[in-house]
C-alpha cells in the first residue's frame, strides 16, 4: 500500500468519524465536502512526491561526496570546512585542540584539561582519542 493510499484512507476515516481537521496555515478544512476532501488528498500526494524527490537528491549528493572522499557531517571540535566545503581543516578553536594534546602528554587528567581549556571532559577525551584523525587533516608541517 502506498502512502497516497494511506492518505486517502485517513481522509475517508476522518470524514466518517466527523473529525474536524485544521492546518497551521489554512485553519479548518471542510472534509465533509467531497471536492475539498479530494483536493486535500491531491495536495498531500503532491507534497509527498516533492519530499521524496528532495530526499533522493540529498542521498545522491551524499553518495557523490562519499565517492570523492569528502568529509561528511558537522566539523569535529576545532575544525571547520575548507572553502570548497569538502575537507575539514583547522578552525577557530584549533589552538584548543593543540592545548588538549599537550596537556594530555603532560599527564593532565581530562577533568583538568576540560577546566583549563573550557570544554567538557567528553570533548577532551574525544579529541585525544581521535589524534590520528586530526594529524591526517592538518598541514604537513604541523605535528601533534
Amino acid at each position: 500500500m502506498s502512502d497516497g493510499d494511506e492518505v486517502r484512507r485517513l481522509v475517508a476515516d476522518l470524514r466518517t468519524e466527523g473529525v474536524e481537521l485544521h492546518t497551521y496555515q489554512d485553519g479548518p478544512l471542510d472534509l465533509s465536502d467531497p471536492m475539498q476532501a479530494a483536493i486535500e488528498i491531491l495536495m498531500a500526494a503532491a507534497a509527498y512526491e516533492e519530499k521524496i524527490e528532495e530526499i533522493e537528491k540529498a542521498i545522491n549528493a551524499i553518495e557523490e561526496k562519499k565517492e570523492r572522499g569528502d568529509d561528511l557531517g558537522r566539523p569535529r571540535f576545532g575544525m571547520t570546512y575548507d572553502e570548497e566545503k569538502r575537507r575539514q581543516v583547522p578552525g577557530e578553536r584549533w589552538e584548543d585542540v593543540v592545548a588538549i594534546f599537550e596537556m594530555r602528554e603532560d599527564d593532565c587528567t581530562y577533568e583538568d584539561i576540560a577546566e583549563e581549556v573550557g570544554v567538557s571532559t567528553g570533548t577532551a577525551y574525544r579529541v585525544v582519542d581521535r589524534r590520528k584523525w586530526y594529524e591526517m587533516r592538518t598541514e604537513a608541517g604541523i605535528k601533534l
